[in-house]
Protein backbone atom coordinates (compact mmCIF):
# COMPACT_ATOMS: atom_id res chain seq x y z
CA UNK A 1 0.00 0.00 0.00
CA UNK A 2 1.10 3.73 -0.92
CA UNK A 3 1.50 5.45 2.61
CA UNK A 4 0.76 9.23 3.12
CA UNK A 5 1.19 11.30 6.08
CA UNK A 6 -1.07 14.04 7.69
CA UNK A 7 -1.43 16.01 10.76
CA UNK A 8 -4.57 17.14 12.70
CA UNK A 9 -5.99 20.26 11.70
CA UNK A 10 -7.16 22.84 14.14
CA UNK A 11 -7.91 26.03 11.36
CA UNK A 12 -11.50 25.46 10.13
CA UNK A 13 -13.73 27.27 7.67
CA UNK A 14 -12.08 30.43 5.77
CA UNK A 15 -8.97 30.04 7.72
CA UNK A 16 -7.80 27.03 5.69
CA UNK A 17 -6.90 29.46 2.58
CA UNK A 18 -3.40 29.60 4.85
CA UNK A 19 -2.64 26.30 4.50
CA UNK A 20 -3.53 26.07 1.16
CA UNK A 21 -1.26 29.05 0.23
CA UNK A 22 1.52 27.26 2.45
CA UNK A 23 1.04 24.31 0.20
CA UNK A 24 -0.48 22.50 2.77
CA UNK A 25 -4.53 20.18 1.39
CA UNK A 26 -7.01 20.49 4.00
CA UNK A 27 -9.00 17.31 4.43
CA UNK A 28 -11.14 14.89 6.30
CA UNK A 29 -11.20 11.59 8.24
CA UNK A 30 -14.67 9.49 8.31
CA UNK A 31 -16.08 6.01 8.57
CA UNK A 32 -18.11 3.71 10.23
CA UNK A 33 -17.63 3.57 13.71
CA UNK A 34 -15.03 6.47 14.35
CA UNK A 35 -15.03 10.54 14.80
CA UNK A 36 -14.82 12.36 11.90
CA UNK A 37 -11.42 13.81 12.11
CA UNK A 38 -10.22 17.22 10.38
CA UNK A 39 -6.35 16.81 8.95
CA UNK A 40 -3.87 18.11 6.66
CA UNK A 41 -0.91 16.93 4.46
CA UNK A 42 1.66 18.01 1.78
CA UNK A 43 -0.29 19.00 -1.41
CA UNK A 44 2.55 17.71 -3.82
CA UNK A 45 2.61 14.43 -1.81
CA UNK A 46 -0.79 13.68 -1.85
CA UNK A 47 -1.06 14.36 -5.84
CA UNK A 48 1.81 12.26 -6.38
CA UNK A 49 -0.07 9.25 -4.35
CA UNK A 50 -3.45 10.10 -6.07
CA UNK A 51 -2.19 9.90 -9.21
CA UNK A 52 -1.11 6.54 -8.91
CA UNK A 53 -3.96 5.12 -6.73
CA UNK A 54 -6.93 7.04 -7.57
CA UNK A 55 -10.06 6.32 -5.74
CA UNK A 56 -9.66 2.32 -5.77
CA UNK A 57 -7.13 1.85 -4.47
CA UNK A 58 -5.86 1.77 0.26
CA UNK A 59 -3.74 4.64 0.95
CA UNK A 60 -2.14 3.92 4.50
CA UNK A 61 -2.38 7.31 6.14
CA UNK A 62 -0.25 7.86 9.30
CA UNK A 63 -1.46 10.70 11.12
CA UNK A 64 0.85 12.39 13.51
CA UNK A 65 0.82 11.39 17.23
CA UNK A 66 -0.63 7.85 16.63
CA UNK A 67 1.17 4.67 16.25
CA UNK A 68 -1.01 2.85 13.43
CA UNK A 69 -1.54 3.82 9.91
CA UNK A 70 -5.37 4.20 8.83
CA UNK A 71 -6.21 2.42 5.57
CA UNK A 72 -8.10 4.72 3.87
CA UNK A 73 -9.63 5.42 0.01
CA UNK A 74 -10.01 8.98 -1.29
CA UNK A 75 -13.57 9.36 -1.47
CA UNK A 76 -14.13 13.15 -2.27
CA UNK A 77 -12.57 15.72 -4.18
CA UNK A 78 -13.30 19.28 -3.80
CA UNK A 79 -12.26 21.41 -6.71
CA UNK A 80 -11.80 25.04 -7.73
CA UNK A 81 -14.53 25.61 -9.95
CA UNK A 82 -12.44 27.22 -12.79
CA UNK A 83 -8.85 26.01 -12.01
CA UNK A 84 -9.96 22.69 -10.93
CA UNK A 85 -7.32 22.81 -8.66
CA UNK A 86 -8.11 20.47 -5.53
CA UNK A 87 -9.01 22.19 -2.41
CA UNK A 88 -10.08 19.49 -0.12
CA UNK A 89 -10.05 15.55 0.37
CA UNK A 90 -12.40 13.44 1.83
CA UNK A 91 -10.70 10.25 3.18
CA UNK A 92 -13.33 7.13 3.86
CA UNK A 93 -11.65 5.22 6.56
CA UNK A 94 -12.30 1.16 6.06
CA UNK A 95 -11.92 -2.71 7.72
CA UNK A 96 -9.74 -4.26 5.20
CA UNK A 97 -12.12 -7.40 6.73
CA UNK A 98 -15.81 -5.96 5.63
CA UNK A 99 -16.92 -5.21 2.03
CA UNK A 100 -17.39 -1.89 0.60
CA UNK A 101 -19.11 -0.48 -2.54
CA UNK A 102 -16.70 2.10 -4.86
CA UNK A 103 -17.33 2.84 -8.81
CA UNK A 104 -14.68 1.62 -10.87
CA UNK A 105 -13.80 3.48 -14.11
CA UNK A 106 -14.73 1.19 -17.39
CA UNK A 107 -11.86 1.41 -20.07
CA UNK A 108 -13.16 0.67 -23.45
CA UNK A 109 -10.43 -1.63 -25.56
CA UNK A 110 -10.46 -3.23 -28.83
CA UNK A 111 -12.28 -2.37 -31.58
CA UNK A 112 -15.54 -3.51 -32.86
CA UNK A 113 -15.70 -4.95 -36.58
CA UNK A 114 -18.86 -3.02 -37.29
CA UNK A 115 -17.36 0.51 -36.48
CA UNK A 116 -14.28 0.03 -38.11
CA UNK A 117 -15.70 -0.92 -41.33
CA UNK A 118 -18.65 2.14 -41.08
CA UNK A 119 -21.38 0.23 -40.56
CA UNK A 120 -22.43 1.11 -37.18
CA UNK A 121 -21.10 3.77 -34.08
CA UNK A 122 -20.15 2.99 -30.53
CA UNK A 123 -22.50 4.07 -27.84
CA UNK A 124 -20.97 3.99 -24.36
CA UNK A 125 -23.89 3.69 -21.63
CA UNK A 126 -21.65 3.59 -18.76
CA UNK A 127 -18.28 4.98 -17.53
CA UNK A 128 -17.91 3.57 -14.14
CA UNK A 129 -19.30 0.51 -12.47
CA UNK A 130 -20.22 0.47 -8.90
CA UNK A 131 -18.91 -2.90 -7.41
CA UNK A 132 -19.26 -4.48 -3.99
CA UNK A 133 -16.03 -6.34 -2.83
CA UNK A 134 -12.60 -6.00 0.14
CA UNK A 135 -11.43 -3.05 -0.05
CA UNK A 136 -8.02 -4.02 -0.89
CA UNK A 137 -9.31 -6.21 -3.68
CA UNK A 138 -11.13 -3.70 -5.63
CA UNK A 139 -9.87 -3.03 -9.11
CA UNK A 140 -8.48 -0.05 -10.46
CA UNK A 141 -9.99 -0.32 -13.87
CA UNK A 142 -12.13 -2.56 -15.72
CA UNK A 143 -11.58 -3.23 -18.92
CA UNK A 144 -14.55 -3.37 -21.75
CA UNK A 145 -13.39 -5.49 -25.07
CA UNK A 146 -15.48 -4.28 -28.06
CA UNK A 147 -13.95 -6.52 -30.56
CA UNK A 148 -16.52 -8.76 -29.87
CA UNK A 149 -19.58 -6.27 -31.00
CA UNK A 150 -19.28 -7.73 -34.89
CA UNK A 151 -23.57 -6.42 -35.88
CA UNK A 152 -25.14 -3.35 -35.74
CA UNK A 153 -27.29 -3.46 -32.88
CA UNK A 154 -24.91 -6.09 -30.80
CA UNK A 155 -24.50 -4.95 -27.08
CA UNK A 156 -22.66 -5.43 -23.89
CA UNK A 157 -24.74 -5.83 -20.53
CA UNK A 158 -23.53 -6.28 -16.77
CA UNK A 159 -22.92 -9.76 -16.98
CA UNK A 160 -20.26 -9.73 -19.80
CA UNK A 161 -17.78 -7.98 -18.02
CA UNK A 162 -14.65 -9.86 -16.53
CA UNK A 163 -14.82 -9.35 -12.97
CA UNK A 164 -11.97 -10.58 -10.89
CA UNK A 165 -12.72 -12.96 -8.28
CA UNK A 166 -14.76 -11.19 -4.79
CA UNK A 167 -15.60 -8.70 -6.94
CA UNK A 168 -19.44 -8.41 -7.73
CA UNK A 169 -21.35 -5.44 -9.23
CA UNK A 170 -24.20 -3.45 -7.72
CA UNK A 171 -26.06 -2.96 -11.28
CA UNK A 172 -28.68 -6.14 -12.51
CA UNK A 173 -26.69 -8.18 -14.76
CA UNK A 174 -29.11 -7.20 -18.09
CA UNK A 175 -28.34 -3.57 -17.43
CA UNK A 176 -26.19 -1.98 -21.09
CA UNK A 177 -23.05 -1.02 -20.61
CA UNK A 178 -22.45 -0.44 -24.29
CA UNK A 179 -24.43 -1.33 -27.75
CA UNK A 180 -23.72 -0.42 -31.80
CA UNK A 181 -26.05 1.61 -33.26
CA UNK A 182 -26.62 1.93 -37.05
CA UNK A 183 -24.45 4.54 -38.97
CA UNK A 184 -26.51 7.42 -40.19
CA UNK A 185 -26.58 8.72 -43.62
CA UNK A 186 -26.33 12.02 -44.89
CA UNK A 187 -29.71 12.42 -46.16
CA UNK A 188 -31.09 10.38 -42.69
CA UNK A 189 -28.95 12.95 -40.39
CA UNK A 190 -30.08 16.35 -42.83
CA UNK A 191 -33.97 14.78 -42.68
CA UNK A 192 -33.75 14.61 -38.57
CA UNK A 193 -31.94 18.28 -38.40
CA UNK A 194 -35.03 19.56 -40.90
CA UNK A 195 -38.03 17.68 -38.79
CA UNK A 196 -36.19 19.27 -35.47
CA UNK A 197 -36.33 22.58 -36.80
CA UNK A 198 -39.86 22.18 -37.89
CA UNK A 199 -40.82 20.82 -34.76
CA UNK A 200 -38.86 23.80 -32.85
CA UNK A 201 -40.66 26.16 -35.14
CA UNK A 202 -44.27 24.72 -34.60
CA UNK A 203 -43.40 25.07 -30.94
CA UNK A 204 -42.65 28.53 -30.91
CA UNK A 205 -45.27 29.98 -33.10
CA UNK A 206 -47.84 27.91 -30.88
CA UNK A 207 -46.60 29.35 -27.71
CA UNK A 208 -46.65 33.07 -29.14
CA UNK A 209 -50.38 32.80 -29.81
CA UNK A 210 -51.31 31.76 -26.30
CA UNK A 211 -51.90 34.93 -24.79
CA UNK A 212 -52.24 34.85 -20.72
CA UNK A 213 -55.19 36.17 -18.68
CA UNK A 214 -53.50 39.27 -18.04
CA UNK A 215 -52.53 39.80 -21.45
CA UNK A 216 -55.98 39.31 -22.47
CA UNK A 217 -57.67 41.87 -19.78
CA UNK A 218 -54.78 44.53 -21.03
CA UNK A 219 -56.12 43.97 -24.45
CA UNK A 220 -59.37 44.16 -24.23
CA UNK A 221 -59.00 47.57 -21.60
CA UNK A 222 -56.86 48.81 -24.62
CA UNK A 223 -60.06 48.13 -27.04
CA UNK A 224 -62.85 49.38 -24.67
Amino acid sequence: MKKLKAKKRTLRGRKVKQLRRQGILPANIYGRGITSQAIELPQQEFLRIFKESGETEVIELMLEGEKEARPVLVRHLQLHPVTEEILHVDFLQVNLKEEITAAVPLVFVGQSPAVKEGRGILLELMDELEVRALPTQIPSEIKVDISQLQEVNDFLTVADLPLPDGVTAEKEAEELICKIEAQKTAAEEEEEEAAEETEAAAEEAESSSEATPQEEKASDAATN
